[in-house]
């Protein structure tokens, strides 16, 4: 009987221990261009290390680090304004509308104007090829029904003044400027 009732309380206790998986949420509230966007997130509480990335950000690739190494740091992009005027047929055709630079000190700073979905933000990496620095971004997020001019401001800090004298957004050769 004893027995009984402990193989009982085991089965209890492991059924109960199975079922009791718990799943923590994580909820990201930001606002994009007017629209205010939730996103939800279920992940297990015993897997807390993934990474989460939320909003304009540099996402640290193979390259991005490489050119760190090298010492050229992506410190931060920041999603801003655009220069353009509500010109719609520029609006119907995404991607880089314009490309402007300047240094500052050890700092670089890029400036583009892109065209992209209203509701998107922007994972952004950095690779260097050479004397060629290849800015990227990867328009991500909710999905609107129109297409806005958002600018992308590149930070870089040049910390071992490494020689480069062109720049490329996304691979597109069409993008390449030198810089002066």
């Amino acid at each position: 009987m004893k027995k009984t009732i402990f193989l009982y309380f085991i089965l209890i206790f492991s059924t109960a221990n199975f079922f009791a998986q718990e799943y923590d949420t994580l909820h990201i509230n930001y606002s994009n261009s007017g629209y205010e966007t939730i996103d939800t997130i279920l992940y297990q509480s015993n897997n807390f290390n993934m990474s989460v990335l939320a909003g304009t950000t540099v996402l640290q690739t193979r390259s991005t680090i490489k050119a760190a190494f090298e010492g050229l740091f992506l410190q931060k992009v920041q999603l801003t304004k655009c220069k353009e005027s509500g010109d719609y047929e520029k609006l119907t055709k995404t991607g880089v509308s314009d490309i402007s630079f300047y240094k500052q000190d050890s700092l670089f700073f890029v400036e583009l104007q892109i065209v992209e979905n209203c509701c998107f933000d922007f994972l952004c990496e950095l690779e260097l090829i050479g004397e060629l620095i290849d800015l990227k971004y990867i328009p991500y997020g909710s999905y609107c029904d129109c297409n806005c001019c958002v600018g992308l401001t590149y930070q870089i800090w040049n910390a071992e003044n490494v020689n480069f004298d062109k720049i490329r957004i996304n691979g597109d050769n069409k993008t390449i400027r030198k810089i002066k």
